[in-house]
């Protein structure tokens, strides 16, 4: 019987947001010689496997690969109740797998788990695993292994992915090995979501399964040489279909530039990251290059002092919205390299199709608010931003546009430091600033909020979305009501989202870029390389 030894520490994870904008995003564990799959019933001890050799590796002996994909940054490790970082949990998703992933629209599709059930005005949440599934040392996937993830992923020491779920989770029961049942703390449908950033660690993980992972996807962990390469094996016993290649390294590749030169040398096989927009113009046309672009979560917006005149009222925000110039900013500042956007989660998301009508405008249904409003600027409005160039270009064209219909606007660039300092202080009217975000509506629209209740029917929106099954028409229609009167309240004028670049060999088939840098490859078992 294989065995792995159980970590003592107790877990815990941390959750970021960057000036009130920013989402932070992470597995693993030792294989060993033994072979046989075997598995405890749920609610036993599993029995301990002891640690394995160091997972480090000399670059210069890591094995040879037939597929290279290029990153922009290392893992920092593979554990998630450990690790947040969004490309740590890039790495982890090849190896390891939730119960349930985002697929290229932000929508919910079911992974290791088959089906999901919503019950008790939101606070039980039913997942039914699929049961052919094993890890690769063998051991059988069960219920266990969920219950494990998360009891272990809940400490205050913990800093990893699954804290986010831990945290809303009260007890998991287990009932037989092919369902887990979470009891939450509140009703927090919405827990989904955080799912698909919870890949799962075996019930008899090893101490070293920061540095060794072991789980049950596409690819397992063979070899790394942290801040070079990671080295990945085809796990011939994969429960899906896989036609991906033999053997994968991902090589740590930083600059935008660089990485355009080693696919262009042959060096390099597929990509997945934001590109200059000078280093894209190089791969478009190039001889055997394909080039698919996606909006991102990566957002950058217009920020309002919503505690003073005029700003307070929702229609002058609204009227400053629509004259935002989002498209100019893209064309001219970004040079292309962005997708204009009323908010901070692409449009082709389920929930945020066909309500952005709150929006739409230009000049002459911004004054008409303004005049409903009664708005006046009895002074000019200082918009802050620290310096950078295309910070300073994007306030420079909405100060432009701002003078178009009489409104003065002072712009004030500043270092970063005193830029946070001054953002944390109210010392604004306006700001520039950027962030990231989840696939998570619940999370999106507080975010947008700032966490604060800007209109109670937003509130109720989402309290009610908290207790129906965010799948199924009636939480599409509740987010996307929660979204629309987001826009009406316009605590931000969003500007424009990122843009992720895949770029592989012409001819290449069953994979594109994803919105999520985490999610990027998390199908490469489904690679057609004929």
């Amino acid at each position: 019987m294989p065995t792995r030894r159980c970590t003592s520490s107790l877990p815990s994870r941390s959750q970021s947001i960057a000036l009130a904008l920013a989402i932070a995003l992470t597995v693993a564990c030792a294989p060993t010689t033994d072979a046989g799959p075997s598995t405890p019933s749920p609610g036993t001890a599993p029995t301990p496997r002891p640690a394995s050799a160091p997972a480090a590796t000399p670059s210069a002996t890591l094995p040879d690969v037939d597929f290279v994909i290029a990153v922009q940054a290392t893992a920092q490790g593979f554990d998630p109740r450990e690790r947040i970082d969004p490309m740590s949990l890039q790495r982890m998703l090849v190896v390891m797998e939730p119960l349930v992933t985002l697929d290229a629209s932000l929508s919910l599709k079911p992974r290791l788990a088959t089906a999901w059930e919503v019950g008790d005005g939101g606070r039980v949440v039913t997942m039914r695993l699929r049961d052919d599934v094993a890890f690769h040392d063998g051991w059988r996937f069960t219920s266990t292994d969920v219950r494990f993830t998360i009891e272990t992923g809940a400490g205050p020491d913990r800093q990893g992915t699954v804290r986010p779920v831990a945290t809303l989770v009260e007890r998991v029961e287990t009932p037989d090995d092919q369902t887990v049942v979470l009891h939450l703390t509140r009703p927090a449908a919405h827990v989904l979501f955080e799912l698909t950033r919870m890949p799962i660690v075996p019930a008899t993980a090893a101490e070293d399964f920061d540095t060794r992972p072991v789980g049950t996807g596409p690819y397992a962990f063979e070899a790394h040489a942290p801040g070079s390469r990671l080295v990945l094996r085809r796990n011939d016993a994969y429960w899906g279909d896989h036609t991906g290649p033999e053997r994968i390294a991902f090589d740590v590749i930083s600059r935008s530039a660089d990485t355009v030169d080693a696919v262009l040398a042959g060096r390099v096989q597929l990509a997945h990251r934001a590109f200059e927009a000078a280093d894209i113009q190089r791969l478009t046309g190039a001889a055997g290059v394909t080039v698919e672009r996606v909006a991102n979560t990566t957002v950058t917006y217009l920020g309002f002092d919503t505690t003073t005149a005029p700003l307070d009222d929702a229609r002058v925000r609204r009227a400053l919205s629509m004259l935002a110039p989002r498209d100019e900013i893209v064309s001219d500042v970004l040079h292309g390299n962005g997708v204009a956007s009323l908010f901070m989660v692409p449009p082709s998301a389920a929930w945020v199709q066909g309500a952005d009508t709150a929006l739409l405008g230009g000049r002459t249904e911004a004054e008409v608010l303004l005049a409903e409003a009664d708005a006046r600027f009895d002074r000019p409005l200082v918009l802050v931003t620290n310096t950078s160039e295309v910070r300073e270009a994007t306030a420079a064209r909405i100060v432009a546009a701002f003078a178009n219909v009489g409104i003065e606007v002072r712009t004030e660039i500043v270092d970063f430091p005193t830029y946070l300092r001054r953002l944390n202080d109210g010392d604004y009217d306006l700001f520039v600033l950027g962030g990231v975000t989840t696939g998570n509506p619940s999370t999106a629209i507080n975010t947008a909020l700032n966490y604060e209740v800007v209109a109670p029917d937003i509130s109720a929106l989402l309290d009610q979305a908290a207790t129906i099954d965010p799948t199924s028409d009636e939480g599409v229609a509740t987010y996307r009501a929660a979204y629309a009167a987001t826009l009406e309240s316009s605590p931000r004028a969003f500007l424009h989202l990122g843009v992720n670049v895949g770029v592989m060999p012409a001819g290449l088939g069953g994979w594109a870029p994803h919105p999520a840098d985490a999610h990027a490859y998390q199908d490469l078992h489904r690679l057609d390389l004929r």
